[in-house]
């Protein structure tokens, strides 16, 4: 699950404070897929179907071994620890959905469900034994991004707003993004579930704030959709346990190189009115300001320089103040 591959790049419990030995633990089935410029999700050709089990701790090695058991197998499988100790985890990788479940059965019937049991030993908790029912789960649907385009050229001093339709999702999906660089690093995440502002089914997109990402790179996105069975909060004190269905989408994101430093100029003072000529890279947001102190500064003009560069007239008549200051900053 992309929880736990963000785990694995070293993004560590956002609520190490709960006094627990793990924060969240379950088994995951997950269908990959790629999207691509004007296209539609399509599946892996090759190891698209996971199952994976996993632990994530309240701290690094907080748990110190923990084990899964199949349905219908005696056959007891470790998870094994990850990054540091941040989590645990077993995963097995096949071609098709046949082989994945024959190996890993998730029946949704409600008198005879797949039953996983995760047994995990903590330095506070000890042993302990947690089921997980795929009792009454249904695949969630296949999310598709829906302004991929426009991930091509993002611009990194703004605001960027990723969107997609998953339609058929419901509120008690979890909905995750992230964006890693070439180099494997995070660059962008949005909560873990079950955390606050993490994503539901109902969600259709997530804001990336500005100067969150690193320009001119190519990052590799997932978003990934899962649905669970009722939550276990009884086995494992302070921790979240779930069996869940999911679906991965990848996609390409690319930001913009870093922006061109702005020029700014004077015109005329014709009129005893001041007249600048802005330059910059066009459709690239700048503001110009105005300050008396070099404190308090107000917009002259908000612009994205659709030409790359404009001129404006300062409406303050010059011989009306001492002295007025101007600069050019980047971004919204």
């Amino acid at each position: 699950m992309l929880w736990l591959a963000l785990v694995a790049l070293g993004w560590g419990p956002a609520a190490a404070g709960r006094g627990a030995d793990a924060l969240f633990y379950g088994v995951v089935k997950l269908h990959q897929y790629e999207q691509a410029l004007g296209s539609v999700p399509n599946p892996l050709e090759s190891n698209g179907f996971v199952f994976t089990a996993f632990v994530l701790n309240a701290t690094n090695n907080s748990v110190t071994n923990a084990t899964v058991k199949v349905p219908g197998s005696a056959t007891v499988r470790p998870l094994v620890s990850v990054t540091n100790g941040i989590a645990r985890l077993f995963q097995e990788s096949y071609d098709t959905s046949t082989a994945l479940d024959a190996a890993y059965p998730s029946s949704a019937s409600l008198f005879n469900p797949s039953v996983y049991q995760l047994t995990l030993s903590g330095v506070s908790d000890g042993t302990r034994t947690a089921s997980l029912s795929y009792w009454l789960v249904t695949p969630p649907p296949t999310p598709r991004l829906a302004n991929l385009a426009a991930a091509q050229t993002v611009d990194t001093t703004a605001d960027f707003t990723l969107e997609w339709e998953a339609p058929g999702g419901i509120v008690l999906d979890l909905v995750q993004l992230a964006l890693v660089d070439s180099a494997g690093n995070l660059a962008f995440a949005s909560p873990l579930p079950f955390e606050p502002g993490a994503l539901t089914g109902n969600s259709s997109s997530v804001t990336i704030p500005a100067y969150m990402l690193p320009p001119g790179a190519q990052l590799s996105g997932h978003l990934v959709i899962a649905r669970t069975s009722l939550p276990n909060t009884d086995s494992v004190p302070g921790a979240v346990g779930v069996a869940s269905l999911a679906k991965d989408v990848a996609f390409a994101l690319v930001t913009r190189p870093p922006p061109l430093a702005p020029r700014l100029g004077v015109v005329s003072t014709a009129g005893n009115r001041l007249t600048l000529e802005v330059q910059g890279e066009p459709n690239r947001n700048y503001r110009l300001q105005h300050s008396t102190d070099l404190r308090q500064w107000q917009d002259l003009l908000v612009t994205n320089l659709l030409q790359g560069s404009v001129q404006v007239t300062d409406p303050q008549v010059i011989r009306s103040v001492d002295r007025r200051f101007y600069r050019m900053q980047v971004g919204p």
